[in-house]
């Protein structure tokens, strides 16, 4: 049947940094398009005045999108939040708060359209009295709230449903005025799920609760009151490596107080004294590099209209810069937040002189400090009232949301290399409330823009360029291969290389933006079916992580190429950019960018560090936050090493009816010569345990090849009880038994007693230790084999179903068979020898048969014996012929008897003849013609000139015996004379 081949040719643009080698990914998509179609990376959502329902744009990485309807809700919009999933799906919840009737409506985006979920009815409309935040890891969404009772409330969407309304926490000492969340960095490995709440109630409290996988708790008042509950002077973050909650807030006594949680509330501590005016608005913002502590933190100040600010530097606050001035403090005008990699926090405000309608802004990082206030120059109409930046969770940009006095929403960009976007991008004219926060922007967190692909695990060689596919040596796996319990898996302590690539397939990768994590898990199902709670990372080279890093040689962060790659640097078929060697726990930055449909590669070097003997593990290239990527084509799997035996030192031994034989065929670790084609033979052998794994119940077998690799040609040895003559090799049937333990070591490497084995399959007590060099004995024989070849045999752990390979500088045992012999001897029989149902009439010597004088009418018999040993494969033939017929001088003869070789007949002198003479051979079953033509006694064949087989052996044989009985009768018409022959022998072995 044919086959309908259909071909798509696309025709693009190249990136300016096309991979070297024969041909060009063709996905490649210029850097400009690098977006896929349809693909989102935030949204903004607001409301408009005199309109109940709220609008939103989409942001696609370079522009909005346009204006569309969220559902519509109550009144015209004053509050808004807007938060999304983590990467487990693509989805936002956005509640806002109508007018007059506090309604507060809660709808879900599912990535293509909103949907209506629930609503109720809030504390009040003059603060923003709700929050709500996704756990990291299970992704559900919690959205607490107040309902003018002192009982804070909350509902729960898990994915599919939500619950009823239920209580946060116990009642609070006031109703709640104002109320605000924050959620746990998704990296932290401790308390996954973690959710902090703050509230401000109305009898002048702050109250802080955690929302820990599933229950609130941990609740807390704070003793040092804030400096106003109707404004976010107070905020909670958390530290990005410690996962330590911080809370901040401006107290009534214009101080900055914090309080930290770890394990359980710390004490309340002066962070910032000396203030001039108490905090009006406040806000915070973590450090999201890996290692860092830092939380930064801005306010502002009603009494002197001043901006400051500090840095908490993980144990101690950084000396604040000089107060900048402001002109709008009844609003929050400050916020700030960090860049994903550098370790650098920006902060953002509304400067007084020279222009509060301008963007200000400065950085700060713990080698340089506090950067000069910068203030852009290009302007809004009005001045500022609100600000809020947010920070990209997949890189070092930023959005800045900014509603000006009149009311208008804008944006700006944060580059992440230190620059704005040279103007605002006005979102819409006319929001719905200017003096309270009716607007959000969420980056999308629903794609990583990558699915691993390739991968193949390596054997370190202590260079960037890996060069031997596991396992060591000649025997390589390929691409996506598991390592099995047959390619020698680590061990515990040992190490190996694995090179994965990723496709990226959304996103483009910019250079220096981007780490990932190396997670393993056991394998139960499926990799694919191990949950996110059960992926654990991969730790450095100092942890206690059952698979962590290990130091290498080369340098850890090492670019595994340039860019565009050197031939060869990059392993494997699917890559085209390179990513960094890494040695456990996270990745360093991409050193370049990578554009969609392309591969970039990473080179990963793991150990084993205690995990499970004989267990399967799955690996898989996370996110930086711990997070699965979007897809996986390929799993890297290996099952970690039981008990793992490697042989040794080895001796061979003759004498098989000793239990400890002292005869030996050579010494240590040399192959015997001339090994006999029948012998019964003894293998002493050291097994050393390697894996550092106790072995047990552990029966072994020998197998034998005539490659010294065991590449093919790898068979069995034949049980005793089915060994034949053409079996090859097969057991043999020593003084011991089977199983029984070995009372004397002889090899000079072995450690402990093994046992002696003469059965493959037979069920054993012995249980090697771990690291124990246990000696082992086999008694084999072979009953055909080649003349003069070499034998190799290896140990077979039978218990766990896998060969014994060499340990470092061992060999296989090996031996050589004897060559070819063979002895023939023709030998005379006296007169009176009883053979072949005839009685030898005259005595014969190997080199004649002297009949003497014979009378007529008197049959004389006589006889020769032929012994024949040869080691010959298939055995031998025997042929003889004669020279002549018996003549005399005078060229007269004696005739034949009418049998032939092919045909003997019973004994008669042909009619008309003289006489006759002729042979019978006592071999019963020759190898040619009718094999039993001789069997009967008085059958007789003639001799002739073409050599005739007498005597045959299908197998090698020691002193096989035959006897050619010779036969002569005459009548009274035969010609007196010396008759005379002779007769020749012709011995052919096979071999």
């Amino acid at each position: 049947m044919g086959r309908v081949f259909c071909f798509c040719y696309l025709s693009i643009l190249f990136s300016s940094n096309p991979p070297t080698g024969d041909t060009l990914n063709p996905l490649t998509i210029p850097e400009a398009n690098a977006v896929g179609v349809g693909s989102t990376e935030g949204m903004v959502a607001y409301g408009m005045s005199g309109n109940g329902t709220p609008k939103y744009k989409l942001w696609d990485g370079t522009s909005f999108g346009t204006q569309a309807a969220a559902n519509a809700a109550q009144s015209q919009i004053r509050w808004l939040v807007l938060q999304g999933a983590p990467r487990l799906r693509n989805e936002k919840i956005m509640g806002v708060v109508g007018g007059g009737s506090s309604a507060f409506y809660v709808q879900r985006w599912n990535g293509s359209t909103w949907s209506d979920e629930w609503n109720t009815t809030l504390t009040t409309i003059a603060n923003r009295t709700f929050s709500i935040a996704y756990e990291n890891f299970n992704a559900n969404a919690i959205v607490v709230y107040g309902d003018n009772t002192t009982q804070l409330k909350y509902r729960k969407w898990d994915g599919t449903s939500w619950t009823g309304e239920l209580n946060a926490g116990t009642a609070l000492t006031g109703i709640p005025q104002m109320v605000q969340s924050s959620k746990r960095p998704p990296y932290v490995n401790t308390r996954k799920n973690d959710i902090a709440i703050l509230i401000a109630t109305d009898d002048g409290k702050l109250h802080a609760m955690r929302w820990n996988n599933g229950a609130f708790g941990d609740q807390v008042t704070m003793s040092n009151n804030p400096s106003s509950v109707t404004n976010d002077v107070a905020d909670v973050a958390y530290e990005r490596t410690s996962g330590e909650v911080m809370v901040v807030w401006g107290t009534a006594s214009s101080t900055i107080v914090y309080r930290k949680f770890i394990n359980s509330w710390q004490s309340e501590t002066t962070a910032y004294s000396g203030l001039s005016s108490n905090a009006t608005w406040l806000a915070l913002g973590h450090n999201r590099v890996f290692g860092a502590n830092h939380i930064s933190v801005i306010w502002n100040q009603a009494g002197n209209q001043k901006i400051e600010m500090g840095v908490w530097n993980g144990s101690s606050w950084e000396t604040r810069p000089a107060a900048i001035d402001t002109d709008n403090v009844d609003r929050r005008n400050v916020s700030t937040a960090w860049e994903k990699h550098t370790g650098k926090a920006v902060f953002v405000f509304s400067q007084k002189t020279p222009n509060a309608k301008a963007l200000s802004w400065r950085t700060w990082t713990a080698a340089n400090g506090f950067s000069a206030v910068t203030q852009e120059s290009n302007e809004l109409s009005q001045k500022i009232r609100w600000m809020r930046l947010h920070p990209d969770g997949k890189g070092n940009e930023m959005m800045v949301t900014v509603l000006d006095i009149g009311g208008d929403l804008h944006t700006r960009r944060w580059d992440g290399n230190g620059s704005w976007s040279t103007t605002f991008t006005d979102i819409v004219t006319g929001i719905s409330s200017a003096t309270t926060e009716p607007f959000f922007f969420f980056w999308d967190d629903t794609a990583a823009g990558m699915v691993e692909n390739y991968y193949r695990w390596y054997v370190d060689n202590n260079t960037i360029s890996t060069t031997d596919p596991w396992p060591v040596g000649n025997t390589n796996l390929g691409e996506n291969a598991v390592i099995t319990k047959y390619d020698l898996p680590p061990a515990n302590g040992e190490t190996l290389r694995l090179r994965v690539s990723l496709n990226i397939t959304t996103i483009k990768l910019v250079a220096g933006e981007t780490r990932m994590r190396l997670q393993f898990a056991q394998k139960n199902t499926s990799c694919a079916a191990v949950t996110q709670e059960n992926w654990i990372d991969v730790g450095s080279p100092t942890s206690t992580s059952l698979w962590r890093g290990s130091n290498g040689t080369p340098t850890n962060g090492t670019v595994l190429s340039t860019d565009p790659p050197t031939a060869g640097d990059l392993k494997l078929s699917v890559s085209d950019r390179a990513w960094t060697y890494e040695e456990g726990d996270i990745s360093a930055l991409n050193p370049y960018g990578v554009v969609i449909g392309e591969d970039v590669e990473m080179d990963w070097f793991i150990q084993n560090n205690g995990a499970t003997p004989k267990t399967t593990y799955c690996f898989r290239v996370a996110t930086e936050e711990k997070h699965n990527i979007d897809n996986y084509t390929f799993f890297p799997e290996l099952i970690t090493s039981g008990y793992r035996p490697k042989t040794q030192n080895w001796r061979w031994y003759d004498d098989e009816n000793n239990e400890t034989p002292s005869t030996s065929l050579a010494n240590e670790n040399v192959a015997p010569s001339s090994v006999g084609t029948t012998s019964t033979i003894k293998l002493r052998i050291t097994v050393a345990e390697t894996a550092n794994v106790a072995g047990s119940n552990i029966k072994f077998k020998v197998q034998t090849s005539q490659y010294s690799d065991f590449s093919r040609g790898v068979s069995d040895l034949t049980p005793i009880t089915l060994c034949i003559i053409t079996s090859g090799w097969c057991y043999g049937n020593g003084v011991d038994v089977d199983n029984d333990a070995i009372t004397t070591r002889l090899l000079t490497d072995s450690t402990s007693n093994g046992t002696h084995n003469e059965i493959a399959s037979s069920s054993s007590t012995l249980s090697p230790t771990a690291n124990s060099s246990v000696e082992i004995e086999f008694t084999i024989k072979h009953t055909e084999s080649y003349i003069g070849k070499t034998y190799f045999f290896r140990v077979f752990d039978v218990t766990d179903d896998i060969p014994a390979p060499t340990n470092t500088g061992a060999t296989y045992p090996s031996l050589v068979m004897e060559g070819g012999t063979l002895t023939f001897t023709v030998g005379g029989l006296p007169s009176g020898t009883n053979t072949a149902g005839i009685v030898t009439d005259v005595t014969t010597t190997a080199t004649t048969i002297p009949f003497g004088n014979i009378a007529t009418s008197s049959p004389i018999e006589a006889a020769q014996r032929l012994t024949l040993s040869t080691n010959a494969m298939v055995g031998y033939i025997v042929r003889m012929y004669q020279t002549q017929q018996l003549s005399d001088d005078r060229s007269r003869t004696i005739p034949a008897v009418s049998g032939t070789n092919a045909s003997p007949s019973v004994w008669s002198i042909p009619s008309g003849q003289s006489g006759a003479y002729g042979y019978h051979t006592t071999d019963a079953t020759l190898g040619s013609g009718t094999a039993t033509r001789f069997a009967d006694n008085n059958t007789y064949a003639q001799l002739d000139s073409t050599a005739r087989e007498i005597a045959y052996s299908s197998i090698p044989i020691s002193n096989d015996s035959t006897d050619v009985i010779f036969k002569i009768e005459l009548t009274s018409t035969q010609a007196t004379g010396i008759y005379n022959n002779t007769l020749v022998y012709i011995i052919i072995p096979i071999f």
